[in-house]
């Protein structure tokens, strides 16, 4: 709960536009709970994880592989 408050105040900060109220909430612990990386196979359940926690919104960022086109499509059909 407290991690997920603490994702909740970024996401707050960033729509206001301070990025530097949402950067004092980011911190090691953070990174580790809600970064991922992996094939979309190995994601997924991450991904429903934090779903099932409330989370609507989700920032993805390259590498997406040999076939960038590719797996963002299946990556769109999975979010």
């Amino acid at each position: 709960p407290e991690l997920i408050d603490k994702a909740f105040k970024i996401r707050e900060a960033f729509k206001e536009g301070n990025y530097s109220k949402a950067e004092e909430f980011v911190n090691e612990e953070i990174l580790k709970q809600f970064c991922f990386a992996g094939e979309l196979n190995e994601i997924e359940d991450e991904i429903i994880k934090l779903e099932k926690e409330g989370f609507k919104e989700f920032v993805v960022g390259p590498p997406f592989g040999k076939k960038p086109e590719e797996t963002l499509l299946k990556l769109k059909k999975l979010l």
